[in-house]
């Protein structure tokens, strides 16, 4: 498995995305990957003009197993991007609370060598 990711990585620094997006699950385990993206920002949005999701950088990401205990904490980057290795199982993935904002969950079912994309959404708590 180790070649197998050197070739990846390899290929994506040749195809210009060694941003961290070219990663394989470690042995015996899943990958998640997501962005956190913050949605109703803009006071006056409207159908004509809708106001654009933000991706969060430097956001706190809780996972937490099927009891409700936090396994692993990660930070998105720059670009609200994350990821996190884990063995199979049922998680549920949700930033820590920030200010007056409020963050949907995601529920993921992983499985070995399992690689799931997820958005946390966070918005505000009042609008």
């Amino acid at each position: 498995m180790d070649i197998l990711r050197l070739l990846v990585f390899l290929l994506g620094l040749l195809l210009g995305v060694s941003d961290g997006l070219a990663a394989l699950p470690d042995d015996g385990e899943g990958l998640i990957r997501g962005t956190v993206i913050q949605v109703n920002r803009c006071r006056n949005e409207s159908p004509d003009m809708p106001c654009a999701d933000l991706r969060l950088p430097q956001t706190e990401v809780e996972v937490r197993d099927h009891d409700g205990t936090v396994v692993k904490t990660v930070i998105s980057d720059l670009a609200g991007r994350f990821e996190v290795s884990l063995p199979p199982g049922n998680y549920t993935l949700q930033t820590r609370p920030v200010g007056p904002f409020l963050s949907t969950p995601a529920e993921v079912d992983l499985d070995e060598g399992e690689i799931v994309e997820v958005r946390l959404i966070v918005r505000p708590a009042i609008r």
